[in-house]
């Protein structure tokens, strides 16, 4: 592994964990979202390359596992702990409930990962989520036109409880406005060539026959 920042184009982040999410076993809607999720971490100064790495993670099995669903509240059990796929559709359950529903994480593999996967939701649905910490008895405001206190979510701790808010509904006028960057991520060379070594899984040898068959248009690094 090497150490440093590595620059790249939001697309190029965003594919190269697309066909990560693939090489891992996700299906590509779910790497999708992650992809996406990653960049706008990014834009909001975050580690979201790491966030993706975290949620990959071949180790952890790849195989939806049901989270418990009871009393209107869906929870993340350390049996359904994975970001890249039980966060993904805690959060499409969770979106189309009433605001009385509610997911309990009680294990995630990537906290930073399923807050960008809320922004993510944020942006596409028109909604807010207020993740409420159980030991600290404090409240965090996800909305996917402001910036998220890094501290205070590097910091969060399990269990949580989320609840989704339509935005009309919300009140967020004192959040910080999000950084203006020009489509470029900075990422963690080691993270950067983790995703790499991953999303290389799905290449095959360039021939000229390929080539003839559609494969690449040999226009961009990562055809």
């Amino acid at each position: 592994m090497t150490s440093g920042i590595v620059d790249r184009s939001e697309n190029q982040l965003s594919q190269t964990i697309v066909k990560a999410g693939c090489a891992a076993g996700i299906g590509y809607s779910q790497a999708e979202d992650i992809g996406k999720a990653a960049v706008l971490l990014c834009r909001r100064g975050m580690n979201g390359a790491e966030a993706a790495v975290h949620s990959l993670n071949l180790g952890i099995g790849t195989a939806p596992s049901r989270p418990k669903y009871m009393n209107k509240t869906l929870y993340m059990t350390p049996a359904s702990n994975r970001a890249a796929i039980d966060g993904v559709a805690a959060i499409d359950w969770l979106i189309s409930q009433p605001s009385s529903a509610q997911l309990s994480v009680q294990a995630c593999d990537s906290i930073l990962m399923l807050a960008g996967l809320m922004l993510l939701a944020g942006k596409e649905f028109h909604v807010g989520f207020y993740i409420r910490f159980t030991e600290a008895e404090r409240e965090l405001l996800i909305v996917p036109d402001k910036a998220l206190p890094v501290e205070r979510l590097e910091a969060a701790r399990l269990p949580f409880t989320v609840h989704c808010v339509p935005l009309d509904k919300l009140s967020h006028d004192g959040g910080a406005k999000l950084p203006t960057y020009a489509g470029r991520c900075q990422v963690g060379a080691d993270d950067w060539q983790a995703l790499s070594a991953l999303a290389h899984k799905n290449y095959v040898p360039a021939t000229e026959a390929s080539r003839m068959n559609g494969a690449g248009a040999g226009l961009v690094d990562n055809d």
